[in-house]
């Protein structure tokens, strides 16, 4: 292996773990839930939190009721809706490092400096949106704080403390079932079976 494909996998790893929980890992599990706000036909759930050796993993439910289940998800999930209004998300650890969904004026132009906050999957029913986000990396131990504020749903900006004077200790804990393995790389798409000697397969061959 090259210089350069180990400077690229190197590039690779470091991204992969700034955005996504490892599936390496059995996470511990923090003692973390609740109600994190509400408003009359919305409430945002802090279901779990997850720590993982590269950080924390939040699990969000949105509900709603009434009118408050119509377009409710992709804003939950930090997509501002044709009016630019979202769940606004945001974490802030014991040593004033903060990040949050929204963007930063001035922000670093390294995308791998500083810590992270990266949405992952979501998904839900009428009235529930699940919405997980993973927090890079794992904060310094103390208070840690999460902010939300969705003020057209009517949820004014909001603080919820949660004890992490353990973190540190706690990443001990976490379990790794095997090396991550950065060599994985998703193999090529084979070619779809078109119909012989019809419009898509001319179609497939044309130079433009």
């Amino acid at each position: 292996m090259g210089d350069d494909e180990a400077r690229v996998r190197e590039a690779h790893a470091r991204q992969l773990r700034r955005a996504m929980a490892p599936v390496n890992e059995v996470p511990v599990l923090l003692p973390w839930s609740g109600v994190l706000a509400r408003a009359e036909e919305v409430a945002v759930l802090l279901s779990a939190a997850h720590l993982y050796t590269n950080g924390i993993e939040f699990e969000l439910s949105v509900r709603g009721r009434g009118q408050g289940v119509y377009d409710l998800h992709a804003p939950a999930g930090g997509v501002p809706d044709a009016n630019g209004h979202m769940l606004c998300f945001g974490v802030e650890g014991a040593d004033g490092q903060a990040v949050a969904n929204v963007p930063k004026d001035g922000a670093s132009g390294r995308p791998d400096e500083g810590p992270s906050l990266t949405g992952g999957g979501g998904g839900g029913s009428s009235g529930n949106a699940a919405v997980a986000y993973l927090l890079h990396p794992v904060p310094a131990s103390g208070p840690l704080t999460i902010w939300c504020a969705w003020p057209s749903r009517g949820i004014e900006e909001t603080s919820v403390v949660f004890d992490g004077a353990m973190l540190v200790e706690l990443v001990e804990q976490v379990e790794v079932l095997w090396p991550a393995d950065t060599t994985l790389r998703r193999p090529p798409r084979p070619k779809p079976n078109l119909p012989a000697g019809g419009w898509f397969e001319a179609y497939a061959t044309r130079p433009f």
